[in-house]
């Protein structure tokens, strides 16, 4: 009878726990942060319970990104810990979160640290690198600029140097500063893809789309498997008109990184303004897939559904007004 009273209670536990972690995924993706919060704990608390247990360093790294999302940075820090301390070589955790962390409290040297870290374990991830430059350029732009003159004075080939100085400018929206830094630093080390690919994001920001892709072309001459130069470069073509280009690339960003929704979002506004909506909506009912809770995906495929369905009336009917005026007002949506 005591086994039988025993097994009872645990099962009991083991369910309150299950739902309090249920409860918890539901606030967290509400957007209720105190209350993901609190029943994480309490399903902490509870023991004796696999569910809570399981993935651990997952359920640290929600609770973790609950914090930051409500500004409490601190305790956002202290899970990340937690996430690192369970798995050290996690590259990512250290960028995207414990890092980028750091950074919004102005904690720059340990959010420096960190991304040097992540770099260390991840040497090819380029938006490590990225992220560690913009946080050195944001300390201080005027400063950073300053301190990187005299670096540059007493240092004339100090390639650092001028990338760093570079970006801080273009932080600043000097990117022609910019661009004559990323320049130096090519003549020092040609074969750094990183900098051409800063180089080509100055010219896009210029409004240079030929010398941005331009650039783009050096850095997969390098780097072919870089995804993220091939979603930028097909941006650039998108952005001068040349629509097969711009969907030529981001198939070859999808082929490298097949989860990054953020192509198929810019694919399906590409396909969308070539008139091809079944495209569109095809692009869209990935990002779905990939993220169920994305309620813009949702939107745009009904928006581009129902341009296709005002354009098939017209072609039956030109003459029908109604349908005409709401496709008309869809399509002002869309700009």
């Amino acid at each position: 009878m005591f086994i039988f009273i025993f097994i009872v209670c645990l099962a009991w536990k083991m369910k309150k726990s299950y739902i309090l972690m249920k409860e918890y995924f539901y606030y967290n993706k509400e957007g209720d942060y105190d209350s993901a919060i609190s029943d994480f704990n309490e399903a902490t608390r509870q023991g004796d319970m696999d569910y809570a247990r399981t993935n651990l360093r997952e359920k640290y790294l929600e609770r973790g990104d609950a914090y930051a999302e409500k500004g409490d940075y601190d305790s956002a820090i202290s899970d990340y810990n937690e996430v690192i301390r369970l798995k050290p070589e996690d590259a990512w955790t250290y960028h995207l979160k414990r890092g980028e962390t750091y950074a919004k409290k102005g904690d720059y040297d340990n959010a420096i640290s960190d991304y040097d870290e992540a770099i260390r374990l991840k040497p090819d991830c380029t938006w490590i690198i990225y992220a560690k430059d913009k946080v050195c350029a944001e300390r201080d732009y005027d400063k950073v600029i300053s301190d990187y003159n005299e670096t540059i004075r007493l240092k004339p080939n100090d390639a650092d140097a001028y990338r760093l100085r570079g970006k801080a400018y273009a932080e600043k929206g000097d990117y022609d500063k910019a661009i004559s830094d990323y320049t130096q630093v090519i003549r020092l080390k040609p074969e750094d893809a990183w900098i051409y690919h800063l180089r080509g994001e100055a010219y896009a920001k210029k409004g240079d789309y030929d010398s941005a892709i331009s650039d783009y072309n050096e850095v997969i001459r390098l780097k072919p498997e870089d995804a993220w130069t091939y979603h930028l470069r097909g941006e650039a073509y998108a952005k001068k008109g040349d629509y097969d280009n711009a969907i030529s690339d981001y198939d070859e960003a999808i082929r490298l990184e097949p989860e990054f929704e953020f192509s198929y979002e810019i694919r399906a506004g590409i396909y969308a303004k070539k008139g091809d909506y079944d495209s569109a909506i095809s692009d869209c009912n990935e990002i779905i897939r990939l993220d169920p809770n994305n309620t813009w995906a949702y939107k745009i495929r009904l928006r581009y559904k129902s341009i296709a369905d005002y354009e098939s009336i017209l072609r039956i009917d030109p003459n029908d007004s109604e349908a005409r005026n709401a496709l008309e007002n869809l399509k002002r949506m869309m700009r």
